[in-house]
């Protein structure tokens, strides 16, 4: 049953693999990416805990951080819980959210230092209303070494069956982060949430 004004994301490639985090979720991964090994990591931010993390870097590809001989920029897709929330107030904050997703995006590009792209979309995630927003911006792109390039960051909230707050960011160099648009509507399309609450 959809919500009205959510639409579901179609998945248009095929799923190579499947990743499961914490018996909460899983999604299907297009062919090139994986969970690397030793897994992603992100800069400590309070309230916030990093629950998946995938990428399209290969072997060969330079690690973060690293001033690659030749650029071979790739993607990375990042899913955290805001554990500063919960409940009826998570709920109510996201109904805030679902309400006026675009006054969102404006305040996230401004927090970002990045722009807004478009209006936000209004979609369903395995059933569950969610926004997807965009921005671009200069900033440092995974593979990319220290030098800053224009990047694409995708974003999208959501709250759990548990009505726990999610937050998806899918990001990279700008260019690839358009061209690779399909593989993040696959990872969407096929997004589903598994029976178990959160431990």
């Amino acid at each position: 049953m959809k919500h009205p004004k959510y639409n579901a994301v179609q998945a248009p490639l095929r799923v190579n693999e499947w990743n499961e985090e914490n018996n909460t979720f899983r999604f299907g991964l297009p062919l090139g990416w994986h969970l690397p090994k030793g897994g992603l990591t992100l800069p400590h931010e309070p309230g916030m805990v990093l629950l998946a993390g995938v990428t399209n870097w290969q072997e060969g590809d330079p690690p973060a951080g690293e001033i690659p001989v030749t650029a071979r920029p790739y993607l990375c897709m990042f899913v955290l819980d805001n554990t500063s929330l919960t409940g009826w107030e998570a709920a109510q904050e996201f109904e805030q959210i679902f309400a006026d997703p675009d006054r969102l995006a404006k305040h996230r590009a401004g927090r970002l230092g990045q722009r807004p792209r478009g209006r936000a979309r209004r979609i369903l995630l395995n059933g569950n209303r969610a926004v997807l927003l965009q921005y671009a911006g200069w900033d440092h792109a995974y593979g990319c070494g220290w030098e800053r390039v224009n990047i694409g960051r995708s974003e999208i909230f959501t709250l759990s069956p548990m009505d726990r707050p999610l937050l998806v960011t899918y990001q990279g160099a700008l260019e690839l982060h358009d061209r690779c648009l399909p593989e993040l509507e696959t990872m969407l399309g096929n997004w589903q949430w598994l029976p178990q609450p959160y431990p």
